[in-house]
């Protein structure tokens, strides 16, 4: 009990120690890039923290680029083996670090991560004859609650949809679930949760205004990082009036382009081109 006693003070006194925890970047190389095939930049972030990335064209014609936000270890080099089936559906990819991760200057933390993602979407916005007018956006785990959050900056007419894949519902109740997995803390998982992560820029806050931006989830039920509800949150949350779960009922974290074969690919590359098609048709 005085253990259980000093650790609750020592947890106050360092309020939001868990915020550093969501991000784990480093610098290795795990796939390497060919520059014959592809386009390396760099371009800044709102405060001058220069990114890194790459821009893989669509094999034939592409319908629009899809912007990765990936999660929250290694860096873009490792993610990159989850998404480099889109160029083949016909849609650009455009791939990034956030701040601190591989390339990309700086040291990653809630805000600026942010501001990377806001970025991101607003280089593809302005890059030239890309089709970079359908722009869509795919995030993984830390990614997709960043994917969802960025939304109160974007509308419809910049950001066309959004798949978000095994991601998390807020900062905070992640924060609460990792802490009922530890059994002498459980039972005060959710104060606890209060003082060790802050809830900025949380997805839960922006789902009430996505009424106009589809929306597809895919979350498998075996997922032991983030746990199956928060995706059942983020698609009960999410005002869009085209939103989709996929619910993959052998699916672990982040699996759903890698152990199902091209089920899932095609499903959200469908999506992104079925959005394209009703905006189409309320604009004639």
């Amino acid at each position: 009990m005085i253990k259980k006693l000093f650790l609750f003070a020592f947890l106050i006194i360092n309020t939001s120690c868990a915020n550093p925890l969501f991000f784990h970047p480093d610098k290795n190389i795990y796939n390497r890039f060919d520059p014959n095939k592809y386009e390396e930049v760099y371009f800044k972030s709102s405060d001058n923290t220069k990114l890194h990335g790459y821009f893989i064209r669509a094999l034939n014609e592409p319908l629009g680029t899809i912007i990765h936000f990936h999660g929250n270890a290694q860096n873009l080099t490792s993610h990159y083996g989850f998404v480099n089936w889109i160029p083949r559906y016909n849609f650009n990819l455009f791939v990034f670090d956030y701040r601190g991760y591989g390339k990309s200057e700086g040291s990653p933390d809630r805000k600026g991560i942010y501001k990377d993602c806001i970025s991101a979407v607003n280089f593809i916005k302005e890059k030239k004859n890309k089709n970079s007018e359908n722009i869509f956006v795919l995030g993984q785990s830390l990614g997709g609650a960043y994917a969802l959050s960025i939304l109160e900056d974007f509308n419809e007419k910049t950001i066309k949809a959004v798949a978000v894949d095994s991601g998390f519902y807020s900062f905070r109740k992640i924060t609460e679930d990792k802490i009922k997995l530890i059994p002498l803390l459980s039972f005060i998982s959710k104060p606890l949760s209060y003082i060790m992560a802050t809830n900025t820029k949380s997805p839960e806050y922006v789902l009430n205004k996505t009424k106009n931006i589809p929306i597809i989830i895919f979350h498998g039920k075996l997922d032991r990082i983030v746990p199956f509800s928060h995706g059942s949150y983020i698609f009960e949350n999410a005002a869009s009036e085209n939103k989709r779960f996929e619910i993959i009922e052998n699916g672990r974290h982040t699996d759903a382009f890698i152990a199902h074969g091209e089920k899932y690919k095609k499903i959200v590359s469908d999506f992104f081109l079925n959005s394209l098609k009703e905006e189409n048709q309320r604009n004639n």
